[in-house]
């Protein structure tokens, strides 16, 4: 396997993101590309309009550069490290073709039938691309693996691929055992200082139902924060459309927060 040019597999990819997740957290930093959503939202003044934006954003500053640095990489891999083609299932392929009239799979990164800039102009694309931001609200590893992919995305909830789950089951199980080993021995970050393992509250109708709202935005944009930003890098300035769509949903979630069930 090439390392430079040819695609990374799920057990590269996977840990790498967990390897990711662990620099940052001995660094001292909390990690987090929904959050910048919020983030984004306060400094255009949304803490105006919603408590729930009035915070001090300076403080989570930090994520800013890690999305700096995801669309920097997304640029890096797309330009020098990648062929920007994905090939996936030959059956997935077919059906994209015959049921959808989408026929680059295996020609492109993302299907330009919808991510083309040309396509901008056709409103059913166009408020595709707007609800799925509104929806969802690692650069290098990122492209590589594939795992920005729209043809991998769809292979992934049609179940006829294993890639997309390797990538997410493998950097969870990693981090699972990674957090439970920092608790167990009390690791401190570098300088001593306590890692951010804030615990997060419990419930089962809010991680259902943000579960499913997050997926069916997901499914139609195909990308979610961390993604939406590496395809930005990477020259796919559609994208932007759905950063805008999930900035929106951001902020409509910020508002109507206290009326929602927790």
């Amino acid at each position: 396997m090439n390392l430079i040019y040819d695609p990374w597999p799920w057990y590269v990819a996977g840990p790498l993101i967990a390897l990711t997740m662990f620099i940052l957290l001995f660094a001292g930093k909390k990690f987090g590309m929904s959050s910048n959503l919020s983030t984004m939202c306060t400094i255009g003044g949304a803490g105006k309009f919603a408590d729930y934006f009035k915070f001090d954003w300076k403080s989570d500053r930090w994520n800013l550069i890690v999305v700096l640095g995801a669309i920097i990489g997304g640029y890096i891999a797309s330009r020098f490290m990648s062929g920007n083609t994905v090939l996936i299932n030959p059956e997935v392929a077919q059906q994209l073709s015959e049921d959808y009239g989408i026929t680059s799979a295996g020609q492109a990164y993302l299907p330009p039938e919808l991510f083309a800039t040309q396509q901008l102009t056709d409103p059913f694309v166009l408020v595709l691309l707007i609800l799925g931001g509104f929806m969802v609200g690692f650069g290098i590893v990122l492209v590589k693996s594939e795992a920005v992919s729209w043809y991998r995305i769809f292979e992934m909830f049609k179940f006829q691929s294993f890639h997309m789950y390797g990538i997410i089951g493998s950097a969870l199980v990693l981090g699972v055992i990674g957090i439970q080993l920092i608790k167990k021995f009390k690791i401190k970050a570098i300088g001593g200082a306590e890692m951010n393992l804030h615990p997060k509250k419990k419930g089962v109708t809010n991680y259902l139902l943000g579960g499913i709202i997050f997926g069916l935005g997901w499914a139609l944009a195909g990308a979610c924060p961390g993604p939406m930003y590496v395809l930005a890098g990477a020259g796919y300035y559609s994208i932007l459309i759905v950063i805008g769509g999930a900035l929106l949903g951001t902020f409509v979630y910020g508002v109507v927060k206290d009326k929602l069930p927790h």
